[in-house]
């Protein structure tokens, strides 16, 4: 059964994830299209000529919290929130500037967490809003090369499974994806140990996950109301290991090349 009827907000709308979840669920739904990229979010609301909504927003810069604000006051609360919006990273920890750590956790935790803060204090008491959160297989264990990556996607973890715990009984779902390895633009554009932007694809994301085909698998996640997904091909082998033995985890892996 397909997801109709429903108000929908999607952030990193403009590309990989959330520009297919916007082209899959914009006919039968009404869309809040949210990303940093006007021109982009424009050409995605011309497939359905322009009748759904788009805010060129950063969700990593606190000024756009205001803009959302507002925006929440004059519109309907959503029934569902995809938070796509994200930015990896392919730096040693040690070799890394901290800017670069400031900026993944601005995007990829703080831009999660503003607007389901101001949604949370904006919707009446028991109305039903359901969150769905592209995590990452980083916040379930942390890899070469991901430092920042890996801790901004447990942050998530952590934040929104409290989240879910205590807002139930208030009417808010929260459904984490944790998706390995997916043939995206994220993995094209990473952020290197000194901030700049890596510009191009590398070998590790030559058998990627097809977005579309995750896509669906989140959808059918959302339906059930599941709580946390794990969606990967060989990243379940680490996290197997991982989940068995953390000592055995270290020692097969912490002698693997960095990727």
């Amino acid at each position: 059964m397909a997801i109709s009827g429903k108000k929908i907000w999607i952030t990193g709308a403009s590309s990989g994830l959330g520009e297919i979840l916007a082209k899959e669920l914009g006919r039968e739904n009404e869309l809040v299209l949210i990303a940093r990229n006007q021109e982009k979010l424009q050409q995605i609301n011309q497939i359905f000529e322009g009748r759904h909504k788009i805010l060129p927003l950063d969700l990593g810069k606190e000024a756009s919290l205001d803009v959302l604000k507002e925006f929440i006051a004059s519109d309907a609360i959503p029934d569902l929130v995809f938070l796509n919006a994200g930015v990896t990273q392919r730096a040693l920890a040690r070799d890394t500037e901290m800017q670069v750590f400031y900026k993944v956790m601005d995007i990829n935790f703080f831009g999660a967490i503003g607007p389901a803060q101001l949604l949370l204090h904006a919707k009446r008491e028991n109305q039903k809003i359901h969150f769905v959160v592209t995590n990452s297989v980083a916040g379930k264990f942390g890899y070469w090369l991901r430092s920042g990556y890996a801790a901004s996607k447990h942050a998530l973890t952590g934040y929104f499974d409290v989240l879910a715990l205590e807002e139930y009984r208030r009417g808010v779902r929260v459904t984490q994806v944790f998706p390995g390895r997916i043939s995206t633009p994220i993995n094209d554009n990473a952020i290197m140990a000194d901030g700049s932007v890596a510009g191009g694809s590398y070998g590790a994301f030559r058998n990627a996950m097809q977005p579309e085909k995750v896509v669906k698998k989140i959808l059918r996640a959302v339906k059930r109301e599941r709580k946390h997904v794990v969606i990967a091909q060989l990243e379940w082998i680490p996290f197997i290991v991982y989940r068995i033995s953390k000592g055995l985890f270290f020692k097969i892996f912490s002698g693997q090349k960095p990727e």
